[in-house]
């Protein structure tokens, strides 16, 4: 039988409340499985006129509202990607090299 090694979540990074991270925290757990946290996000390019620092801030807001919220307090090895897509369900297209 073989082992899970890494469990894969991709969700939105303008999502804040999650339950789907809060059992993928539990499975991953379980499995004594590392989690990688895909947040998805669309880059506009109206932000490429302000220098990208709108985009880059909501996405860095992101990751620190899920370590706040749901990983400084939880023993799992993780790790926090992000990848630009316009939908969650396309995220496989980026995440596949994790």
């Amino acid at each position: 039988m073989e082992t899970v090694k890494n469990v894969i979540l991709a969700k939105q990074a303008n999502c804040e409340s999650d339950e789907v991270l809060d059992y993928a925290l539990k499975l991953s757990d379980r499995l004594q499985a590392k989690l990688t946290i895909g947040l998805c996000y669309q880059y506009e390019h109206a932000y490429a006129k302000a220098g990208g620092a709108e985009h880059t801030n909501a996405v860095r807001n992101a990751f620190q509202y899920i370590k706040e919220e749901y990983l400084d307090h939880t023993a799992v090895d993780y790790r926090l990607v992000s990848c630009e897509t316009n939908h969650c369900d396309q995220a496989n297209e980026t995440l596949d090299i994790y």
